[in-house]
């Protein structure tokens, strides 16, 4: 029975086994459908991977497409916490409260981790440009001229050292920027890539002459290797998102500029008809965000008085605003308590990097109360809200969430023993 056998005979022969329960297991340990359900009941990939441990058999169930999609499903990555941009000398993981003990685990060793990157030779201030999947896009930014040191790739759950990776020369120092000129993003790959590839796209803004114009500039670094940089044609002018093979920029002007990576075309979409923008002092503060979704969907959030309105759009059919389905709307009175007894709140969404449409980050300001502030993270589906209000990051501008890595790492096998067990 492909190495299980052994196994089945050491459980049956416990002796505070009954009959009946060495019946169960016997069907469980030699029927794939009903292991399958079993195995479905884990709720952490963590556990997942040990189970799978037990044989090839249960491994061979564990990590097949189909339960890897069903189990996904049920059990969607964990959120472990969040990176504030302003910490030093190294990015520092918030965790998120009431962990499981495995993934408190992986968060703690995230922060060793990244511990050992401050140690570099190279001393300078870190900066988080993307993360995806398990991976971490840094950069190294000298702290007093403000050049650029390294960019390189970080695994915080693994222990492999950081990777560091060549970038394009053509903005290696931030200073002398003119924030209306050009934007600037670098992100990794949509899966998180091989840890050897990044992308880097500048959309630029040309505001003299007539007509004022758009245009876009893609450099790509893959297998360790910077590629020319290509551009797109400049177009009409009427935090940037990756889906898929395109490239999504929500405009302050009221639409979305879309890029298409593959065929170097910028194109629009426009905001479903009630979306209004709302421009404020801060740009972290903002009333309207974009999420990726599965395929070539993507969310849009939007945020009105003390409601959440969350909206999917198929980029596959085109940009019309027809395209724009309304799948859920949340009024944070019922969630948020303190807004029931705060008469002078306003509300924000912050700005965060990653593109998770599971949850947002709020900002509360009590305008009675010399604006104070306090920051929530909530959870979209579950509508479960954590204070995320921290006195040692209450400045920062810019929040990292990190995800549990998907699909899990299911170790190579060894050979098995005689009772079918796996070797590590």
């Amino acid at each position: 029975m492909d190495g299980v056998q052994g196994e089945e005979e050491s459980l049956l022969n416990e002796p505070a086994l009954s009959p009946e329960a060495a019946t169960v297991i016997a069907l469980v340990l030699g029927n794939d459908d009903l292991l399958r359900e079993v195995l479905l009941h884990l709720s952490l990939p963590t556990s997942l991977v040990h189970a799978a441990c037990v044989c090839k058999r249960w491994l061979r169930v564990a990590s097949g497409h189909g339960f890897l999609r069903d189990f996904r499903s049920l059990h969607p990555p964990r959120l472990l916490g969040y990176f504030p941009n302003n910490t030093q000398p190294y990015p520092k993981l918030l965790p998120c409260n009431g962990l499981p003990t495995e993934l408190e685990a992986a968060s703690r060793h995230a922060n060793t981790y990244l511990s050992r990157i401050s140690k570099h030779p190279l001393f300078g201030n870190y900066v988080i440009l993307d993360i995806r999947n398990g991976r971490m896009l840094v950069s190294m930014i000298d702290a007093c001229d403000q050049t650029r040191l390294a960019i390189m790739v970080c695994t915080p759950l693994q222990s492999a050292p950081p990777v560091h990776l060549p970038f394009s020369q053509l903005l290696s120092t931030y200073r002398g920027i003119n924030k209306g000129e050009f934007d600037m993003f670098e992100f990794l790959p949509e899966d998180g890539g091989d840890g050897l590839s990044y992308y880097e796209v500048r959309v630029m803004k040309r505001h003299q002459g007539n007509p004022r114009v758009i245009l876009a500039t893609v450099v790509a670094c893959e297998a360790g290797v910077i590629g020319e940089c290509r551009a797109t044609e400049p177009m009409k002018l009427p935090k940037g998102l990756l889906c898929g093979t395109k490239f999504y920029l929500l405009s302050n002007d009221g639409y979305i500029l879309g890029l298409d990576l593959v065929t170097m075309t910028l194109f629009y979409i426009n905001l479903p008809e009630e979306v209004e923008m709302v421009k404020t002092e801060y740009d972290y503060y903002k009333n309207v965000d974009l999420s990726r979704g599965e395929g070539s969907n993507f969310y849009l959030i939007y945020l009105k008085g003390f409601h959440i309105r969350v909206w999917i759009h198929d980029a596959e059919r085109g940009s019309e605003t027809s395209n724009w389905v309304l799948v859920d709307t949340i009024s944070l009175l019922k969630y948020l308590v303190l807004l029931r007894s705060c008469e002078g709140c306003r509300i924000h969404l912050l700005e965060r990097s990653g593109d998770n449409a599971e949850f947002v980050y709020l900002r509360v300001s009590d305008t009675l109360d010399d604006y104070s502030d306090a920051d929530y993270l909530l959870l979209l589906k579950s509508r479960a809200v954590e204070d995320v209000s921290e006195n040692h990051w209450r400045s920062t501008s810019l929040l990292n969430p990190f995800m549990m890595v998907w699909p899990p790492t299911f170790p190579a096998l060894n050979e098995e023993d005689d009772h079918g067990h796996v070797g590590l």
